[in-house]
């Protein structure tokens, strides 16, 4: 399912983005590049997380530290996943 994650949309009304987890279970650090928003939840619980100065993540993120600029942001979505 095409996931479009703009905040208040999502695929299927946000159901997808509620259960789509990206996990990062040894990293140390997970930049985000991007301009846009990241749907989804983060785990990366002994990552520093770098949203840099773009879009904001859309979803719960559990990380050791993190840190933004500008537009940077987190808005908690909370995940639905098993």
């Amino acid at each position: 399912d095409y996931v479009l994650d703009d905040k208040l949309q999502s695929a299927s009304g946000g159901k997808v983005r509620a259960r789509l987890l990206w996990n990062f279970p040894d990293a140390r650090t997970v930049t985000k590049h991007s301009s846009a928003a990241w749907p989804g939840s983060v785990l990366a619980p002994n990552a520093h997380l770098e949203l840099g100065s773009g879009a904001p993540v859309n979803g719960s993120v559990w990380v050791a530290s993190l840190h933004g600029t500008g537009g940077a942001e987190t808005h908690h979505f909370p995940f639905s996943g098993c």
